[in-house]
This record gives C-alpha cells, sequence and structure tokens, in this order.
C-alpha cells in the first residue's frame, strides 16, 4: 500500500479534521538520506509506492500536520535553508510523527517477554510434542537393562542411556531409534549453532536461497550481478550451473524448482517468468546465457500492456508437486495460475485489495492454496472453485496488522505461519478461518495501522503490543525485524526436527529460531552485516543455510561435541600462563557447565512422558 493513500484511524494525514498547514524544517543529513531513497527504483511496493520514488502524488496534500502537535523540533532547526526540505521528507516525517504518537497509545513489551504458550491439549502442540520427544508418550519407559534396578523416567532422554539401549536392543526396536527420538536429539543438541564456512560471497545483495528437496542442491540469486546460481551442496558448494538471467526489473523476486529438480523458475518485478534446465549434461557449460548456451524459456502470466507493467509483477510462485501448474502472486492484487502443458494463464483471481506477496499450497495434493497480501490478510482457496476473476475465497485468516511478506505452510493441509511487516509471525488453523462475507463485515476502523513504508522507516510500533482485535491465529511470535524487503519464515524439516521450530530471517542480520509451542527464542544465529532476507534449513541433515544483502551464502551447523571445553581449557591455561602459574591446569566443572550452557533446553514435554 502507497504510504500517500495510507493513514492512520485517528491522526492520519488524511484525517479532515484539526489540520493546519505547517511546514516541518529538515537537517541536511536526513534529507540527503531521504533524497536517495526516493531517488532509488525502490524494491517490493505497490504502484502507487513507484508513484512516490518518483516524487509524490497528488491524492494528498503533503503540507499538513495535526493540530496540537509541539513545535519543539521546528524551532530548533528553524536555521536550516529551505532549499534543503524535500517534499517527499516532509511527507515521510509527517507521516512518522503521527505514527511514533499513535504507538504510543499500545503497551511497551516487557522484557523477557514470553507469549502464552499453547494449550497442552491442542492437537498441534500434541502432535508435535510426539514427534519431537526423547521418548513416545506411550512407549514402555521402565525398560529391562541388565542391571539390578529399573531405569528412571527421565533418563530416558539421556543420549548415552539411548545409545545403551539402542545397541542393546533391549526396547524391541532391533537396535533403532524412533523418529521422535532422532527429532528430539537433533533438535535439542545438534542444533546449527555455528557457522561451518560460506558457501559463496558475491558482490552483490542475496535475495534467495533455499535447498533442494532432496538436499543435493542450494539455489541462491544475486541482485546486480542478475544471476541465479546453483550448488552441489555435496561437492563442497561448487557451482553446478551459474544462470545470467534475463529480463530482470531490479532483482529476482523469487525462484523454484520442480519436484524432479530438473527445471527452474525465475522470476522478477514482470510478469514473465522464465523457465531453465537445470540438468547439465556431458560437455555442456555450466554458465547458463540465454539464447548462447542455454534456452530460458518465457512463460507469460499476462498479455497486452499488463505484461510489461510494474503492477503485474510476479512477487511469489510455487510448482504444483505433478509440475503441471504454477501458482503465482502478482502486485496487481491477483492470483495467477499457469498450465505448463498449454503454455497458458488458466485463472486470474483480483483476490486481494493490494500486492499479492505469497502463495503457497497446503499440502501435495495441491487443492488449497494459501495467499498473503499487503492488504494484511491470509486468504484460502479451493483450486477447483478458481475460475475467474470475481472468485471467492473458501476462507479467510485475520490476525496481521500490516501486510504480509511469506506464507510457509506446514505441509499437513492445516496448519501454515505467516511472516508480517507488524514484525510477527502468526501460526494459523485453518479451522479458526472465516467466510469471505464474516471478514468484510469486521471493523476495519478499530484495526491498529500506521502510515509507514517498511523499505526505508522503522515500524512505528516497535516494542510496543500491537494486536488485531480480531486475532484468529494460534500464536504469535515476536523478536525478529521485518524490515527492507519481504522476508521470509519457515517451518523446520520434519524429519531431523519433527517440524518443532520456526525459523526466521531477520533485518538485524540474525536467523531466528522460534519453539513452536512455547513461543521462545531457541537461538538467534548471526554472522551477517546486513538484511536476511532468505534462509533454509537442509531437509535431512543438521546444516542450515542464510543469504543475506551483504553478498554472503553463510552455512551453519551444530558445534563439534566438546569444542566449548576446549576453548574453556585453552583460556584457563592462558590466563595461568599470564599469572604466572606455568602448568596448564586440568579442566574443571565449569566447562562442564559452559557446555550445557551454549545448548538449547529441551522443553517440559520433551522430558515429560506424561504428556497427554
Amino acid at each position: 500500500m502507497s504510504v500517500l493513500q495510507a493513514s492512520s484511524p485517528t491522526t492520519g494525514p488524511g484525517s479532515a479534521q484539526g489540520l493546519s498547514p505547517r511546514t516541518p524544517h529538515v537537517p541536511a543529513q536526513q534529507h540527503d538520506q531521504a533524497e536517495q531513497a526516493a531517488e532509488s527504483e525502490g524494491e517490493e511496493g505497490s504502484e502507487g509506492e513507484y508513484m512516490l520514488a518518483e516524487g509524490g502524488s497528488d491524492d494528498e496534500d503533503d503540507d499538513y500536520l495535526v493540530d496540537g502537535e509541539e513545535e519543539e523540533e521546528e524551532e530548533e532547526d528553524s536555521e536550516v535553508d529551505d532549499s534543503l526540505q524535500h517534499p517527499v521528507h516532509r511527507l515521510m516525517q509527517m507521516i512518522g510523527v503521527s505514527s511514533s504518537r499513535q504507538a504510543q497509545s499500545f503497551q511497551r513489551i516487557p522484557r523477557g517477554y514470553v507469549p502464552p504458550p499453547l494449550s497442552p491439549q491442542n492437537d498441534l502442540a500434541v502432535e508435535l510434542s510426539t514427534h519431537s520427544s526423547a521418548a513416545h508418550p506411550r512407549h514402555p519407559m521402565r525398560l529391562a537393562l541388565p542391571c539390578k534396578r529399573q531405569v528412571a523416567d527421565a533418563s530416558v532422554t539421556n543420549p548415552a542411556h539411548q545409545l545403551l539401549v539402542r545397541e542393546g536392543s533391549f526396547d524391541g526396536r532391533g537396535g533403532r531409534l524412533s523418529a521422535a527420538q532422532r527429532a528430539h536429539f537433533v533438535g535439542t543438541h545438534r542444533l546449527p549453532s555455528q557457522t561451518s564456512g560460506l558457501g559463496d560471497r558475491m558482490r552483490s545483495r542475496g535475495y534467495i536461497g533455499q535447498f533442494a528437496r532432496d538436499g543435493d542442491l542450494f539455489v541462491a540469486a544475486f541482485q546486480n550481478e542478475r544471476r541465479v546460481k546453483i550448488y552441489d551442496v555435496h561437492q563442497g558448494w561448487a557451482t553446478l550451473k551459474n544462470v545470467h538471467a534475463r529480463g530482470l526489473r531490479w532483482t529476482v523476486t523469487d525462484t523454484c524448482l520442480s519436484s524432479d529438480q530438473k527445471f527452474l523458475l525465475y522470476a522478477s518485478i514482470s510478469a514473465t517468468v522464465h523457465l531453465v534446465n537445470v540438468q547439465r549434461g556431458h560437455g555442456e557449460a555450466e554458465e547458463s546465457v540465454a539464447n548462447v548456451t542455454d534456452i530460458h524459456e518465457p512463460l507469460h502470466f499476462a498479455e497486452g500492456g499488463d505484461a510489461v507493467s510494474y503492477s503485474t509483477g510476479i512477487w511469489s510462485l510455487r510448482w504444483s508437486s505433478d509440475n503441471s501448474e504454477i501458482v503465482a502472486g502478482a502486485g496487481d492484487n491477483s492470483l495467477y495460475v499457469y498450465d505448463v502443458t498449454q503454455a497458458k494463464t488458466v485463472v486470474r483471481v483480483e483476490g486481494h485489495q493490494d500486492d499479492v506477496n505469497a502463495v503457497a499450497y497446503a499440502d501435495e495434493t495441491c487443492k488449497v492454496i494459501f495467499s498473503g497480501s499487503d492488504d494484511c490478510l491470509v486468504k484460502v482457496w479451493d483450486r477447483r472453485l478458481m475460475s475467474g476473476r470475481r472468485s471467492k475465497p473458501a476462507g479467510v485468516l485475520v490476525g496481521h496488522c500490516e501486510g504480509i511478506t511469506h506464507i510457509d505452510a506446514k505441509g499437513d493441509g492445516r496448519y501454515l505461519i505467516s511472516n508480517g511487516k507488524d514484525q510477527t509471525v502468526k501460526l494459523w488453523d485453518l479451522r479458526g478461518m472465516r467466510s469471505h462475507a464474516e471478514a468484510q463485515q469486521l471493523r476495519r476502523d478499530r484495526v491498529p495501522h500506521f502510515s509507514w513504508d517498511y523499505r526505508w522507516m522503522e515500524y512505528p510500533g516497535r516494542d510496543r503490543l500491537v494486536t488485531h482485535p480480531h486475532d484468529a491465529s494460534l500464536m504469535t511470535y515476536r523478536g525478529h525485524s521485518v524490515l527492507s524487503t519481504l522476508i521470509r519464515a519457515y517451518w523446520s524439516p520434519p524429519a531431523n526436527t519433527g517440524q518443532r521450530y520456526i525459523y526466521t530471517g531477520s533485518a538485524d542480520g540474525g536467523v531466528w529460531v522460534y519453539d513452536v509451542l512455547t513461543g521462545r527464542v531457541v537461538t538467534v544465529l548471526r554472522y551477517h552485516r546486513e538484511v536476511v532476507r532468505d534462509c533454509s534449513w537442509h531437509p535431512y541433515l543438521p546444516m542450515l543455510a542464510s543469504v543475506s544483502f551483504d553478498g554472503t551464502v553463510c552455512c551453519w551447523e551444530p558445534e563439534p561435541p566438546g569444542e566449548a571445553e576446549m576453548d574453556l581449557e585453552e583460556q584457563q591455561a592462558k590466563q595461568a600462563k599470564r599469572a604466572g602459574a606455568g602448568a596448564r591446569e586440568p579442566k574443571g566443572p565449569g566447562s562442564c557447565r559452559a557446555r550445557r550452557s551454549t545448548m538449547p533446553i529441551p522443553a517440559a514435554d520433551q522430558l515429560n512422558d506424561e504428556w497427554p
């Protein structure tokens, strides 16, 4: 939504009451920063936002402020030359003041704030606890080990004890750990925690970074070099294919591999998506240049004038499980369904009131589609009922106060998460969605909404508990920052974590990992100096990769066992040498405590066999 069209419900620039003309003065440094932002081409915005970058719009007068505001700042900066006042910056300053004052009416987030956990009786809580516990709740806990006494229940979570049980085949599984036990030990003792190296370093912003379904390939997209690079993960991150993107506008907005990993789609801020053959035969060049060394087949999602309009830019796309259809979200408030066999768009639905930033299939059947938009709504669509522009959604999920940047489905057809510009990740249950008619009847004037632009402004409600009055989400996760770009959030893999965690990039350069059930921050991975837009957890290995605006592809792996103790021991030896003690002191019990403190603490349900 354009900041020229958005306004505060009570004190925004579009209010018709209590307005008086006033022109605030602007410091030169702030003016330069705003002018540079206004002259830039901009990223991830609607058509109205591009109008703002070109100098503003005539929709509203940008020389008005609300009556009663203090004039201290105006008096302090009164000596600044009027020639330094830029109309765009005056408008942004006006909007920022109004939104900041509105934000003060909300409760400040207390230090150490943790959201209420999911109820133990919730279906998702039972499922995730079962899939990430060291022992299955219904598995017999008191095992007959070759000793005189029974083993206590709590000791089942001890890795050494579980290895003894496995090697001795005392559990009746033939010397194998259950899937829940494997997920518990990997998710608790082998979480990615430190950098293991750089997959690549480019002189460009990294926008996309995703592992393939089997984890053998990794796809990353970069802005300035206009490249989409495909790496072989198990061959030292060697470049399998270097795709020179064709027809880009601003950057690569999304990529998607086919389920058989033979073809790659890449999109930009245009209505044309390009299809590239990923496989490289014997003697074929590593460089993929359109119409020179490779074929970049264009797939036209729109025709005529819409095909060249910025408003029809594709922000998100997904391939169906059988590779027959492609669903995409675009800047013209629409969802597109492209039939690969017919080579044309078969359905276009004008389903939102603003840019559609995210789309996803609910499960492998691909009969249900999720879409998230800058109109703050997540909509649920039945693919079988999508027939024309005026098709209605099967349901609407209400709860975000700002636009939605990304959606990721759990894969069971019931639960999903969404990342939003209100600086939250929300967990949804489809059984809590409202009908389209019910959602339209909700009063929107009571929904907290700030007039701001996330691309170059701070969120006015930062450090405040800004909540939607009709929020239907199960959980809300706070801590990370969603600014500058469409930052993405995902479920952790089912194979090695039981989908116990949610992880997301952040504008502060970190990768934030949350516990789904408790809402607590499990860890924050920090290496990057700039925004982390995308990140991906390996589907089977305890490895995570993140892509940042600093141009690096960073690999994260668990800390090697015993490394913390060795580091502490070496540090103690250096201190003793400097103090004149001479000999190296043996490792003390403190090192063990230090080692334990660096590991995630299992949640209560992962240790308790009495979970219902």
